[in-house]
């Protein structure tokens, strides 16, 4: 072994573009599950007999809440989930997607909170 042997690299780091790829695809996919998560919240709602007029029942805002955000943070835990299997594999580009879709689906949370806390405030519910 000499000097120039010891400096080079032995091999570069490998990228798994595979999961990086579908990473992006949930990013892609978040705008069709903001739609399904609205109809679903929407047909829980209707199917616990909340018929639209004020007050609502807490139980039945909670439940469809619930509903929504699972149905919306899906894309998100997939992108977390791919990131994690590239991560393992040397390659941290698919992190980028993943961050984007965990802070969508936390603001998504929040402001669905928030607007059921200042609907309870407002309308005396």
């Amino acid at each position: 072994m000499n000097a120039t042997t010891a400096l080079t690299p032995s091999a570069p780091i490998p990228r798994d573009d595979r999961n990086t790829r579908f990473a992006w695809g949930c990013v892609i996919a978040a705008p069709g599950a903001f739609v399904i998560a609205f109809v679903a919240a929407e047909a829980t709602s209707a199917l616990l007999g909340y018929d639209g007029g004020l007050p609502g029942s807490w139980s039945v805002a909670l439940v469809s809440l619930l509903v929504g955000v699972a149905i919306f943070s899906l894309p998100a835990a997939f992108a977390v989930w791919f990131w994690r299997r590239a991560h393992r594999r040397g390659d941290d580009r698919a992190k980028v997607p993943a961050l984007i879709l965990v802070v969508l689906s936390v603001a998504f949370l929040g402001v669905n909170l928030l607007s059921g806390i200042l609907t309870a405030i407002t309308e005396g519910g």
